[in-house]
């Protein structure tokens, strides 16, 4: 039965969405359901209002790197903005995965 805990065809791969949530008490999802990772970080320790360390954003980046090996387009949300640290941790994951803004120009 597809759901929250199991997305099935019918609920996520003819749309080209990956599932994924992470966030302290958020569960966090890890499947491959079709070619596009979608991530969403809330914050690191607090629900929209704490940053990610420096160890959380390498290991976002070394997922992140993994999912592009495997053919995965990735797509990383912060959404952690109650005290501003969404742009910052978002810049701190691109220059992890050795992305600048030119990068991104054409997106």
């Amino acid at each position: 039965m597809a759901g929250f805990d199991n997305p099935g065809p019918s609920s996520v791969r003819p749309y080209r969405r990956q599932v994924r949530f992470a966030a302290g008490r958020w569960p966090v999802l890890d499947r491959r359901t079709s070619d596009l990772r979608y991530v969403r970080l809330h914050g690191d320790r607090e629900l929209y209002a704490s940053g990610y360390t420096p160890a959380a954003l390498d290991a976002w980046a070394e997922r992140c790197q993994a999912w592009m090996a495997g053919g995965e387009d990735v797509v990383v949300y912060f959404d952690n903005d109650a005290k501003g640290y969404a742009p910052h941790d978002a810049i701190g994951l691109l220059e992890r995965l050795d992305w600048t803004a030119k990068d991104l120009v054409g997106l």
